[in-house]
């Protein structure tokens, strides 16, 4: 398995993905695949997504197909810049349980280290117990939940809060 940072010459592999997984773990995104097809050219909008300099978003290949992603977003604000938030993750299912996330998460984890962030923040939803317990092996606590999170199509999930703390 190669991981990399994706770029804009990846977002029509990108959108593939999310595509995927929006429409096979809807409760993995705060997005749905409804947000995606209003943009009128949702490569373009990956595109743009995958160029702000906020995000960094990497991709796992197997083989030179991308199966995995999770994004690091950083805080804009100086008060926050000591915190970094993850987003977007998600392995195929026909690359699940082959070490993909637990790839990408420890190299979201050493990329925040290299951008000196302090707090690694996460939301998983609950009953999602396999990546809990990712995250959990990984060093991630839960400091909150949060009831009623996203809701789509009628159905709510909520959402547990985790936190890494990198400098401890």
């Amino acid at each position: 398995m190669e991981i990399r940072l994706l770029t804009t010459e990846d977002a029509e592999i990108y959108l593939k993905v999310c595509m995927e997984g929006l429409t096979k773990n809807p409760e993995a995104f705060s997005s749905s695949y409804e947000d995606v097809l209003k943009h009128e050219n949702p490569v373009a909008a990956m595109a743009k997504r995958l160029s702000n300099p906020d995000k960094y978003t990497l991709g796992v290949f197997k083989d030179n197909d991308l199966i995995g992603i999770a994004t690091l977003e950083t805080k804009p604000f100086i008060k926050q810049e000591h915190k970094a938030k993850i987003g977007s993750v998600f392995v195929s299912p026909k690359a699940r349980g082959l070490g993909a996330g637990r790839a990408l998460i420890k190299a979201i984890i050493e990329n925040a280290d290299k951008l000196h962030v302090e707090q690694l923040m996460l939301d998983v939803v609950v009953g999602n117990d396999g990546a809990k317990k990712l995250y959990e092996s990984l060093g991630f606590q839960t400091y909150g939940v949060q009831e009623r999170s996203l809701k789509h199509n009628g159905q709510y999930w909520d959402e547990e809060h985790m936190v890494l703390f990198l400098n401890d």
